[in-house]
Order: structure tokens, then sequence, then C-alpha cells
């Protein structure tokens, strides 16, 4: 079963942040980061996990938080299998007993940037025309992909920030079919 959890951050404070369990590479990493908004999610984005690990009955201490060396943030311990992303107002994390990824991304005509990328020169997909929702579901489906090269399967999901934005997330597993629930904190 994957669960996943996501928090809109709009109203949340840009300051004054409580590290209170983090580990001390995490703090390195959040304070080292000098754009304001991305300093802002990538806090948060711990902050959930960290509260979701908790209303899953895990201990907080038990786990060993650490960047691989390809830059994805991972439990050494090995009790659990997580992925974070955040985009814009939405931080999102998803937990699971075996390999998982996650992309979230706001829903903008910014996707028409990559087009090329991810459908070619086509115009069209059959008789689907490629609007910024398609596309961005693409996008997502593309990020899972990089981040678990073992995928098997995606799911995408349409969610609303409490602004009324539209954002697209998709999960990505190495198990050919998976249950999620989405958990809005």
């Amino acid at each position: 079963m994957v669960k996943i959890y996501y928090l809109d951050i709009s109203i949340l404070p840009s300051e004054n942040y409580d590290f209170d369990g983090f580990c001390e590479e995490r703090i390195r990493y959040v304070n080292g980061i000098k754009d304001a908004t991305r300093k802002k999610q990538s806090y948060y984005v711990w902050k959930l996990l960290l509260r979701a690990l908790s209303l899953l009955g895990f201990d907080l201490n038990a786990f060993s938080f650490s960047m691989n060396k390809e830059g994805r943030w991972i439990d050494c311990s090995s009790l659990v299998n997580f992925s974070l992303s955040h985009s814009k107002n939405l931080v999102c994390v998803a937990i699971c007993d075996s390999e998982i990824s996650v992309d979230v991304e706001l829903v903008s005509n910014k996707i028409f940037g990559v087009k090329k990328l991810l459908v070619g020169d086509n115009t069209k997909e059959g008789s689907c025309d490629y609007d910024e929702h398609l596309l961005t579901k693409k996008w997502t489906i593309f990020e899972c992909q990089k981040k678990l090269s073992t995928i098997k399967n995606t799911k995408s999901f349409s969610l609303l920030d409490d602004n009324g934005l539209t954002y697209i997330l998709s999960v990505g597993n190495n198990q050919i079919d998976f249950d999620c629930t989405l958990t809005k904190l």
C-alpha cells in the first residue's frame, strides 16, 4: 500500500523554522538553500514526512536519514521507502514498503517549454490535443521514472490547493499493481 500525504504551504510561515526532529544533514541542506521559496518547500516537505511517519505509528528516533549519491533522501535503517516532491504551494510525501517515487507539478502553460522532450514534434496523441493538464501528467510520470528506474506502474491524481490552483501528482512503484491512499494534512 502506498500512502501519499500532501500539504498546502501557502499560508505557513517562511522564517523562524523549528528543526525539531530533523537530522543534522537535513538541517544543513535546508539552511544551505538560498532561494526562499525552495527553502520553504524543502523545510515543509520534511516536516510532512516526519508527521506522516508519526501518523503511521513509527518511532522517529529509529530512522537514519541521509542523501544518497543520486541526491535522493533515503532511510538508511530500511524501515520504509519514501519519496518527496514539491511545487509552488504543495508539498507531498509518498511512503511504501517497496520502492516508490512521487512527483507533483503545478499545471501551467510553462509545461509547453518541455513539450518536445515529452512528445517529440507531434502535436496530437491519437485525437487528443496536448493541453497543459496532459503534458503535466506526462511530465510527472517522466520525473517518477527518473527517480525510480525500476518503475512498473504509475498512478496520477489531480489536486487543488487552497487557492484553487491545480496540480498533477503522479506516483510510481516497482509493483505491477498497487493501491494508493491520498491524505491532505
